[in-house]
């Protein structure tokens, strides 16, 4: 069986891939090979696991990285033999689409994007319930505002509130506000300042402060409801991979 994993929310995208794994290993306790497409040498190892077959472990399970770091066409057919495969089980692990030579694996793929909006919002209150965590609604804005579409710490944020109080309120997450950049708030402001020359000094000050494109994205979406049909077209672009967020952010100062 063939799975395509993909997308930058890599916090979602290894959910679901435990959940795989664990499907898989409940009928046939076997482990899961690693490889790294990168590496020359385990895309000969991945050619060498598929083709040997053994008695005694009759399910295999490839977790693959950089699954589009190869385009031979051994390779490509290697995926196209094995796309409904029972006792081999491959997982294409990818920050980014499928480029065009692998396009016949779109309609099996799972994109990972990183979420913004509504869907944000559905996610950390998932994610809490999860946890057996309820959430106010100012501080779930404030988790919200404060990731901004990171998953990751999030997740790590609402396992540490799992070990406190049942409900969370902005008191109990008021040291979040101290964890932003210093001046950050009032920096972002910056971004929606009527003088050209501000906003973009404001969008190259951020971004030298590695600050992330995404999460100025998504914060500048919640605080400007005006722009929120611009905002969604933008949020496509990206998502579809047209272009990335730093120029999206640079279309959006330039053309206020």
């Amino acid at each position: 069986m063939l799975y395509v994993l993909w997308g930058p929310d890599a916090y979602r995208l290894l959910s679901r891939r435990r959940e795989i794994v664990r499907g898989i290993q409940k009928a046939a306790a076997v482990p899961a090979e690693h490889f790294d497409l990168e590496e020359k040498e385990d895309s000969d190892r991945l050619a060498d696991f598929v083709r040997s077959q053994s008695i005694f472990t009759p399910q295999k399970i490839a977790l693959i990285q950089n699954p589009f770091a190869v385009s031979k066409k051994e390779y490509k057919s290697l995926l196209q033999d094995h796309h409904q495969a029972k006792n081999i089980h491959l997982l294409l692990l990818s920050e980014t689409k499928p480029p065009k030579p692998f396009h016949f694996l779109l309609p099996q793929a799972e994109e990972f994007a990183l979420l913004s909006g509504p869907a944000w919002i559905k996610f950390i209150q998932a994610e809490a319930k999860s946890r057996g965590l309820a959430i106010e609604p100012a501080a779930r804005n404030l988790l919200a505002a404060a990731f901004a579409g990171d998953s990751f710490r999030l997740a790590t944020e609402l396992d540490k509130l799992s070990a406190g109080e049942p409900v969370v309120s902005v008191k109990s997450i008021k040291h979040l506000v101290g964890e932003l950049t210093p001046n950050f708030w009032a920096t972002l402001n910056g971004l929606k300042h009527p003088d050209l020359r501000l906003r973009l000094k404001t969008l190259e000050e951020l971004l030298a402060r590695n600050e992330s494109a995404g999460k100025i994205f998504n914060i500048l979406a919640y605080q400007w409801p005006e722009k929120t049909a611009a905002f969604a077209v933008y949020d496509g672009a990206v998502k579809s991979g047209k272009c990335d967020y730093e120029e999206v952010l640079l279309d959006l100062v330039t053309s206020n």
